[in-house]
């Protein structure tokens, strides 16, 4: 009875179990048969209120696309400010629409002179000097466009001789509270005065006034970018005028460390009144080989060929014959005897310069062929003025050596050369032995130094050599 009961009560418990397990099993699904209405468990509050970090890779590249779009809008930009400046011509550009600019220099010299019959029209004193005050006008008001207006203020001509008078130009300043207290009319030199147009890099065309280009005095032109203080030769008795009114092409073609550069000009010539209308017009032109990097040098061909003369106004009065009244014409004479001259002239230079470190060498050499129209031959300057000046060659050179330590100190010396025919000169040749001493103070400011023997060949003249010591203080702004 008890064995019954005993086992009556394990099944019972056994269906309890049973029944119990199969009602778990069916309120929890198993995980391959989740209907597809319910959803995961929600993820722990940490992971739904704060998002997911992304990494330094990701970061990195966000930022370089962003920088990457920034960069094509700004090119876009610039793109179209330079499609505009080129097709409108009349479109702003960045640059200023007008610079002043300039340089000074002001010092003194000492001349020792040889006794002759020209001596007194050369001071030979110590003197202090205002030299170069040359200030710049440059105006670009558009991308193509550009005016550029250089003087030279100075003393002169007040003080200077004109043939054997001393020009005075004081005169009574009537403006002056005084009335009675005076002023000296002091001149302005015109160094250039052009207009350019541009069209690349390759070609451009200036107009007006214009420093000749030839050799690297003329082109260099300013005391702060001359080495030496004084003028070779070829620069004094102006082998190709300093200066001329026309016009002239110019550009230049790079390619990686060279350049090739030139001018081409057709002027109005060498002509004691440059604005004067004729045809004996003067045309030439510059070559220039440069290269860049730790030694570089250039390589220049100048040439020139024109025409100059100097014509004599002459009146003729007569009486008319119809009516007897007095009459007056006039007409211009180029014959010699009348003070007339026109003749023709070529000239053809090189020219090199150096730049390796702190090493600078500049040379140039010349020749000019002044050749006389028959019966056109003009009187000499010096010696008989009865006697005309003959056919001719002048050959010219000069060299420079210099080197400049610590950026700051610069010595260096100069030869020059020059020889003409003895008929036309004073002398046969001329050689000056230079030296002197550049001091930069700072990229604008300098004082320059130079000391020159300048000797001649003797003539019937008696002897011209001379002895100079100038200094110069330079200042750019």
């Amino acid at each position: 009875m008890k064995r019954r009961s005993r086992f009556a009560g394990l099944l019972t418990a056994t269906l309890l179990l049973t029944s119990a397990a199969a009602a778990s099993a069916q309120e929890r699904p198993t995980p391959f048969e989740v209907p597809a209405t319910e959803t995961a468990l929600p993820p722990p509050p940490e992971a739904a209120t704060a998002p997911a970090r992304p990494s330094d890779a990701d970061r990195l590249q966000a930022l370089e696309d962003q920088l990457a779009e920034q960069k094509k809008e700004l090119e876009a930009m610039q793109a179209e400010r330079t499609e505009s400046a080129i097709s409108e011509p009349s479109a702003e550009v960045a640059l200023p629409k007008l610079r002043l600019y300039g340089f000074a220099d002001v010092g003194g010299q000492w001349i020792e002179m040889d006794k002759g019959p020209y001596t007194a029209l050369i001071a030979t004193k110590p003197a202090f000097m205002l030299g170069n005050i040359n200030l710049y006008f440059d105006a670009r008001p558009s991308a193509s466009w550009r005016a550029l207006v250089e003087t030279r203020f100075g003393l002169g001509p007040h003080g200077s001789t004109s043939g054997l008078s001393q020009v005075d130009n004081r005169y009574m300043d009537t403006s002056s509270p005084s009335g009675r207290s005076y002023a000296i009319w002091s001149g302005v030199i015109l160094e250039r005065a052009w207009l350019q147009w541009t069209h690349d890099e390759h070609f451009a065309l200036q107009a007006g006034y214009l420093l000749t280009p030839y050799g690297i005095w003329n082109v260099d032109h300013g005391t702060p970018t001359l080495i030496s203080l004084v003028l070779p030769s070829l620069q004094v008795e102006e082998a190709i005028p300093q200066h001329q009114v026309g016009v002239q092409a110019l550009g230049a073609f790079t390619r990686q460390s060279w350049e090739l550069a030139y001018h081409a000009y057709l002027t109005n010539g060498r002509d004691l009144n440059p604005t004067e209308g004729h045809w004996r017009k003067g045309m030439g032109g510059r070559v220039i080989l440069r290269r860049s990097g730790d030694v570089r040098f250039a390589l220049g061909a100048s040439g020139y060929y024109g025409s100059f003369a100097k014509d004599v106004l002459q009146i003729h009065i007569g009486t008319d014959p119809v009516t007897g009244a007095p009459t007056a014409t006039f007409s211009k004479s180029d014959l010699a005897k009348d003070g007339g001259f026109a003749a023709d002239e070529w000239a053809l230079g090189g020219d090199v310069s150096v730049d390796w470190n702190g090493l600078r060498l500049r040379g140039e050499t010349m020749v000019r062929h002044v050749g006389y129209l028959d019966g056109k031959h003009e009187h000499k300057t010096w010696g008989d003025p009865n006697a005309t000046i003959p056919n001719h060659y002048s050959h010219y050179a000069y060299g420079i050596l210099a080197y400049r330590f610590a950026s700051y100190f610069e010595p260096y010396v100069m030869v020059d050369y020059n020889d003409s025919d003895p008929q036309i000169s004073m002398n046969k040749w001329g050689l000056c032995f230079s030296g002197g001493l550049n001091l930069y103070f700072t990229p604008t400011a300098m004082l320059k130094m130079q000391y020159a023997d300048q000797r001649f060949s003797h003539s019937d003249q008696g002897q011209m050599n001379m002895k100079l010591l100038v200094a110069r203080l330079v200042l750019v702004f």
